[in-house]
């Protein structure tokens, strides 16, 4: 089925508030549908035969559902047509183009750290989105999430340092080192992704995990070329306690 490519490259008139809202809508329940048709176990919802593609696309980008809309229109055996067809496809690209240099980079991340003696477990980002989603080009990443434990922290500093990395923060601030537990690093000479490195796992005053240690014992290997690289287990399901006071 190739739906038409309203609004591709055509003038739009000013419409009023209620149509407007009308309009918004209609492009909401068309994603959501197309969105719903990429789950396991879907409910078969009404797409509509006619779609606004570039405000449709422009939603999709901004809630990284790229990969999720491919696969549903996949599944719904429905092409867009003209520019908006050529769009998603190079945004897939280069989805995959970003989400191949994080990992290349997140494995020398973690055999740096290892080899200066930290424990070192990649929370998110492309690695954990293959094993949930089957796909490295499913959800964009523009960042590195590692956790170390608290007692290695600032020997992991040094390590990330020595490979060039700076760190956004001042050494001196305990309120990101140690109440929010995590520092941003860049490498200003090497283009990438940025290193958020943690040592916590909550916000202060919201849900945190009782045992940061039971995300490690919990880890499992992801095999990525010669290098193993822990990343967070599905099967660690429960992970929060009460809320910590302020």
């Amino acid at each position: 089925m190739n739906l038409d490519n309203r609004g591709v490259g055509s003038h739009r008139k000013p419409r009023d508030k209620e149509s407007n809202e009308d309009g918004e809508l209609a492009i909401c329940l068309a994603l959501v549908a197309i969105l719903t048709a990429a789950l396991p176990h879907r409910a078969d919802l009404e797409l509509p035969t006619s779609i606004d593609w570039p405000s449709l696309l422009a939603i999709a980008q901004k809630t990284k559902t790229f990969g999720l809309l491919r696969k549903g229109l996949q599944n719904l055996h429905v092409t867009p047509s003209g520019s908006a067809a050529a769009y998603l496809k190079s945004s897939q690209e280069e989805i995959l183009r970003l989400n191949l240099a994080n990992i290349a980079r997140a494995v020398r991340i973690v055999r740096t750290l290892e080899e200066a003696g930290v424990g070192a477990l990649v929370l998110k980002g492309p690695l954990r989105s293959e094993e949930v989603y089957g796909m490295s080009d499913m959800r964009s990443a523009s960042d590195i999430d590692i956790l170390v434990r608290q007692s290695e922290y600032r020997h992991s500093i040094a390590a990330l340092r020595e490979l060039g990395y700076s760190c956004l923060v001042m050494m001196e601030d305990r309120w990101w080192h140690d109440f929010l537990g995590e520092s941003p690093f860049v490498n200003f000479s090497s283009p990438g992704p940025s290193i958020d490195l943690h040592n916590q796992l909550q916000q202060p005053g919201g849900p945190y995990p009782s045992n940061v240690e039971d995300f490690f014992n919990a880890s499992q290997l992801r095999s990525v070329g010669r290098q193993n690289v822990a990343i967070l287990s599905l099967s660690l399901i429960h992970i929060s306690e009460p809320t910590r006071p302020y």
